[in-house]
């Protein structure tokens, strides 16, 4: 029960830092790549956390931190360049609902993860709970654009592989060590970005500039997303990553009121559906989403 406490309130500050990445890479930073290689460097912060518990990782810790990180970087510019291109109330939830899918189907696959059949059953009702809420929203023209679905695809593939290597690494690891590290393999591959001439004077550029007030608050989204990264990994080693994955939807029930009350201050970046369709499709995702919810709670 603790776990899944501990992963409702990961998404719940994941839900609040995707509406405030919206704003950024539609209104501030125009680059999501340079965005995506800013906000991963600042992981390797989380090595301060290894005077609390250190412990060396074996050989075969190191190559899962290292995957986890850096395929968690790869997700993170699939993701802002998806969200640049897409509709904040669609992007979220198909990137989580691709990455359940994809988890579920990788973890069954190739590390051999078993549940109970109605720990399954529960699972697939999170899923689907995701794609009917998506399904509801019509398509826009930023939505349909013809490279969002890849990008999507790219941040979910990433976002699973990442969240199995290191549910593989706290199989053996302590928590503290194999999330510092992996943190830590995630700012290097964005440095190894960074290094890159036109992305660096991008990043200098934005860096420089003078921010609006609504801009300066960043930084205090950052850190609630380091919060939710945070959590989300500490749920992993406690009920792993198929579960945790499956919990995205939780996000929709937070995006949706945020949404609808942002899109009266910024009709052109927040622009929730209000249609009877995208009602009865979430209506009945959240339905389904409580239901899988309660299966999980009654055998967590």
């Amino acid at each position: 029960m603790l776990g899944l406490i501990i992963v409702i309130s990961s998404h719940f500050l994941w839900a609040v830092v995707a509406l405030s990445d919206k704003f950024v890479v539609e209104k501030s930073i125009r680059n999501p790549v340079a965005y995506g290689v800013l906000v991963n460097l600042f992981g390797v912060f989380a090595l301060l956390l290894l005077p609390f518990q250190f412990e060396p990782l074996s050989g075969l810790e190191w190559i899962y931190a290292a995957l986890s990180g850096a395929t968690f970087t790869a997700g993170t510019i699939a993701f802002f360049s998806a969200l640049d291109r897409g509709d904040v109330a669609r992007v979220p939830p198909l990137v989580g609902g691709s990455t359940a899918l994809f988890t579920a189907l990788i973890a069954f696959l190739f590390f051999a993860k078993s549940y109970a059949p109605t720990q399954w059953f529960a699972i697939l009702l999170l899923i689907a709970g995701i794609f009917f809420i998506t399904a509801g929203h019509p398509r826009t023209k930023k939505s349909v654009h013809h490279i969002t679905p890849a990008y999507i695809i790219v941040a979910a593939l990433c976002f699973s592989f990442s969240s199995l290597f290191i549910d593989q690494l706290f199989t053996s690891a302590a928590f503290i060590p194999g999330f510092a590290f992996t943190r830590f393999f995630s700012a290097l591959a964005a440095l190894m970005l960074f290094l890159h001439p036109g992305l660096r004077r991008q990043i200098r550029k934005e860096i420089h500039r003078k921010r609006t007030k609504t801009e300066r608050r960043a930084p205090f989204m950052k850190l609630l997303g380091a919060m939710a990264n945070t959590l989300n990994a500490l749920g992993i080693s406690l009920i792993g990553a198929v579960t945790v994955n499956a919990l995205a939807g939780l996000q929709y029930l937070i995006i949706t009121p945020f949404s609808y009350a942002l899109a009266k201050k910024l009709p052109t970046v927040y622009a929730p559906s209000t249609s009877i369709r995208a009602r009865v499709y979430g209506g009945l995702g959240v339905l389904t989403i409580v239901a899988g919810l309660g299966l999980l709670s009654f055998f967590a």
